[in-house]
């Protein structure tokens, strides 16, 4: 939490679940959400906001002014039928919350075309909920796996 009190941070999404948790040490100016995941989001204290979704895979908090936030990790251990399930989560809550503006964060451990020169059956499914709902990727320029 000390790199969100350096730069003034507000929220930060956390998808990296193999090292959180010994890096993040103990902040009381901000409080974890869904601190067993492993895709938690980090939140100032003084910021109201309200946890709407919570499993292993995803945090979801809705903010004061509707604004969503979502951070996910996807395994890339688990089985395809896991993934599917997974997706079709998001999937879910997008139509839940159609009118409400999101910010869909995270580690997909999935490949396509659409930010990447490969394309994996789990980047496919992936695709095809951002086509679905309208998203718009932001990714880093260079890659983040090998």
């Amino acid at each position: 939490m000390a790199i969100m009190a350096e730069n003034n941070a507000s929220i930060a999404a956390i998808s990296e679940p193999w090292s959180w948790k010994q890096n993040l040490g103990f902040d009381s100016r901000f409080k974890i959400i869904n601190p067993s995941s492993a895709a938690p989001i980090i939140v100032k204290s003084n910021i109201p906001c309200d946890n709407i979704l919570s499993n292993q895979s995803f945090t979801a908090i809705r903010l004061i002014n509707n604004l969503l936030i979502v951070s996910s990790y996807l395994n890339p251990k688990v089985p395809i039928q896991s993934t599917n399930e997974d997706i079709e989560t998001i999937n879910s809550f997008l139509i839940k919350y159609a009118n409400a503006p999101v910010i869909l964060t995270g580690d997909w451990n999935a490949r396509h075309f659409y930010w990447d020169n490969k394309t994996n059956s789990r980047g496919t499914h992936l695709a095809n909920l951002i086509d679905t709902h309208g998203l718009m990727v932001c990714v880093p320029t260079i890659p983040t796996c090998r």
